[in-house]
């Protein structure tokens, strides 16, 4: 599965504030469907 331009940059994002928030978790999780 590629990754889309905005998925790639969210991974980015979560990857330099890595906050243990249960959001980011639903958002990484979201985004791995795109």
């Amino acid at each position: 599965m590629r990754l889309s331009p905005v998925a790639q940059a969210y991974r980015a994002y979560g990857r330099v504030n890595r906050r243990p928030d249960k959001r980011s978790a639903i958002g990484r999780r979201l985004w791995s469907y795109l």
